[in-house]
């Protein structure tokens, strides 16, 4: 009965987080993220804190932690697109988190362009 609860007050939690993330309060999204990865938490919701978290780290400027978390979402969710490849939702979420490494990438090139001259 309580991991029905605590499942249940996970899925509130990440709810707020997207949420939030999608209102750009990003601060706020990390911090429901953050909590709720906290929780002991099933793979659902950690690859969903994850993402989030890595989201929000990217807007706020902290691209190591982001890249990190971003990559360990991807991680887990490879192999269930491997598992289920006519899921379009996965596939779209992987190229999303995608576009985000992307941009680090991007933003790690330029710093060191201009650190160059």
């Amino acid at each position: 009965m309580f991991k029905f609860f605590e499942s249940l007050r996970a899925s509130l939690i990440v709810g707020q987080a997207s949420k939030h993330l999608q209102n750009r309060r990003y601060r706020d999204a990390l911090e429901r993220a953050e909590r709720a990865l906290k929780l002991d938490l099933n793979e659902n919701f950690t690859w969903s804190c994850l993402l989030i978290a890595g989201k929000s780290r990217v807007h706020l400027g902290d691209v190591d932690r982001a890249e990190e978390q971003l990559r360990k979402a991807r991680e887990m969710l490879a192999p269930r697109l491997e598992r289920q490849p006519d899921s379009t939702h996965l596939r779209h979420i992987l190229e999303d988190i995608e576009r985000y490494l992307d941009a680090i990438e991007r933003h790690r090139a330029g710093q060191t362009a201009g650190e160059d001259t």
